[in-house]
C-alpha cells in the first residue's frame, strides 16, 4: 500500500535490525512527548510471528512508523501503532506525522474492521486521527507521578500482624500471583488475563529485578495476599508497575502497606521520582495514589470503532 510518499508493508515479525529501528523510534518519541508510544507488551512482541506487524517508510526508504496488531478471544482486537511524528496507542505506538498515522490506521482497519486503539499521551496524533475516522473514547488511563520523598512518621502505616512483606520467589509464587492478578483486575482483561507466558516474558526483560517484586504473605498459612511489582526505567525513574490485593484481603490496608514497601525499595535504588498508570474507572486505586503524594501527569486514551 502507498499513500503519497508513505509506503506501508506487512511483515511476519521484525528482524533484529528492524526491532532496533522501531525501539529507537519509540525512544525518540518518548523523549519528545513524555509518554512511551509503545506498551511493554508490544515491545516484547516485536518479533512475534503470531502478531501482525506493519512498517511505514518514506520515499528514501527510511522507517517512519510502525503498527502492531494482536487479537484474542478476550481482548478482541488491539493495535499498537508507531509513526514518525508520533503514533501512540494501547495498541498504538511511536513516531509519525498525521499522514503516517492515517496510513497505518487505514491498513490496520482493512485487516481488522472492529478495532481498539490506544493513544498514548496528550500530544499523540492517534486520538485526533482516530476520532476523525469514527472512533470513540472507551477508556482513560492516567499517568501519575510522585517525587517519592521520604514520608514522615505520620505518613506510614504498620504492616498488619501476621503478615510478612518479602521478595517474590521464582518457581514458587507464580500461580498465586496470577490468581491475585486475575481477581484484582477482573474488569480489565488486558491486565487480568496475564498467563505464565506473560510472566516469563517480563522475567526475561532487562529491567526485571526479583527484589523489586514484593509480596504480602499470611505468615501462618503462607497464603499470598497481594503484591507490588516495581520497575526502574533507563532514565532512573521508578514505576509502580503493578499493585494488586486479593479481594479477600481488602480492608487490611495492604494496598497502602505494599505501596509504601515498593516506594521504599525504589528510593533505596536511587530513583529520580516514580510514575504509575491507573485506570480512570479504578477510583479506589486513584484515590489511594493521590492520597500518597501522586498527582496527574499525563493521559492515555483507548478508542474503539464499532
Amino acid at each position: 500500500m502507498m499513500v503519497g510518499v508513505i509506503h506501508v508493508q506487512r511483515r511476519p515479525g521484525l528482524d533484529e535490525q528492524l526491532r532496533h529501528s522501531v525501539e529507537k523510534l519509540a525512544a525518540a518519541v518518548e523523549r519528545r512527548d513524555g509518554a512511551p508510544p509503545l506498551s511493554d507488551d508490544a515491545l516484547m512482541h516485536l518479533g512475534d510471528p503470531e502478531r501482525v506487524h506493519l512498517i511505514s517508510t518514506d520515499g528514501s526508504a527510511s522507517l517512519t512508523g510502525y503498527a502492531q496488531l494482536s487479537s484474542s478471544a478476550q481482548l478482541n482486537s488491539s493495535t499498537q501503532l508507531s509513526s514518525s511524528a508520533q503514533l501512540n496507542g494501547a495498541a498504538a505506538e511511536v513516531l509519525g506525522d498525521r499522514a503516517t498515522v492515517d496510513a497505518l490506521l487505514g491498513e490496520v482497519e482493512s485487516l481488522a474492521p472492529k478495532l481498539t486503539v490506544w493513544s498514548h499521551g496528550t500530544l499523540s496524533p492517534v486520538a485526533p486521527a482516530a476520532g476523525e475516522r469514527g472512533y470513540r473514547t472507551t477508556r482513560i488511563l492516567w499517568q501519575l507521578r510522585s517525587p517519592n520523598a521520604e514520608p514522615g512518621p505520620s505518613g506510614r502505616v504498620e504492616v498488619p500482624a501476621g503478615v510478612v512483606i518479602r521478595p517474590f520467589v521464582l518457581g514458587q509464587d507464580e500461580e498465586a500471583l496470577l490468581a491475585i492478578n486475575r481477581a484484582a483486575f477482573a474488569e480489565l482483561p488486558d491486565q487480568g488475563g496475564w498467563t505464565l507466558d506473560d510472566l516469563a516474558d517480563r522475567f526475561g526483560a532487562s529491567w526485571f529485578d526479583v527484589n523489586g517484586l514484593l509480596v504480602a504473605e499470611q505468615a501462618a498459612t503462607a497464603e499470598l495476599l497481594g503484591f507490588h511489582w516495581t520497575k526502574v526505567h533507563p532514565d532512573d525513574v521508578g514505576e509502580v508497575y503493578v499493585l494488586a490485593v486479593a479481594p479477600a484481603a481488602q480492608g487490611m490496608q495492604l494496598g497502602r502497606v505494599l505501596l509504601q514497601a515498593g516506594l521504599d525499595h525504589l528510593r533505596q535504588r536511587g530513583t529520580d521520582g516514580v510514575l504509575l498508570y491507573v485506570d480512570d474507572s479504578n477510583r479506589n486505586a486513584l484515590h489511594l495514589y493521590e492520597r500518597n503524594g501522586f498527582s496527574r501527569y499525563n493521559q492515555d486514551v483507548q478508542l474503539q470503532k464499532d
